[in-house]
C-alpha cells in the first residue's frame, strides 16, 4: 500500500509524464555519454511499462523498437513530481513530445524483465 496526497490507495500504479524527443532507436554512444532515454512499453498489470534505459537493455529495445515509445533527452515525472529542464533544452523545444498516463509500479528494471514481457513463445 502507498499513500498518495493524504489518502491510502491499494493501487500498484502511479501517474507519469515523459518529455523528450521521440526516436526510433536508442543510440548506445549517446547513452554512454549521459543522454537519458525513457521507454514507454505495453500495458502490464495496473499501468504501462515505463522505465529509464540501462546500457544492457539497448540491443533488446532496438531489436523490438516497434513495441516501445522511445524518448531521447528524456525527463520523467512520477506521481506529480516536478519536471525541471536546463538551458540545453531550449534548442529542443520544437522537437519535444509528451506522453502521460498510469505506470505500473512493477515496470521493467532489467533485461530479464524485458525478455519476460516482450518475448512470446
Amino acid at each position: 500500500m502507498k499513500t498518495r496526497n493524504g489518502f491510502v490507495s491499494n493501487s500498484s500504479s502511479s501517474s507519469f509524464v515523459v518529455v523528450g524527443e521521440l526516436v526510433d532507436k536508442i543510440d548506445a554512444n549517446k547513452l554512454k555519454k549521459g543522454v537519458e532515454y525513457v521507454c514507454v512499453g505495453t500495458y502490464i498489470d495496473d499501468g504501462k511499462d515505463v522505465f529509464f534505459v540501462k546500457p544492457d537493455m539497448v540491443e533488446f529495445i532496438n531489436d523490438f523498437s516497434k513495441r516501445f515509445e522511445i524518448f531521447e533527452n528524456a525527463r520523467a515525472s512520477f506521481d506529480e513530481e516536478v519536471l525541471s529542464f536546463g538551458k540545453e533544452y531550449m534548442n529542443l523545444v520544437d522537437s519535444l513530445s509528451v506522453c502521460g498516463g498510469e505506470s505500473d509500479q512493477g515496470s521493467s528494471i532489467d533485461i530479464s524483465d524485458l525478455k519476460s514481457r516482450y518475448l512470446y513463445d
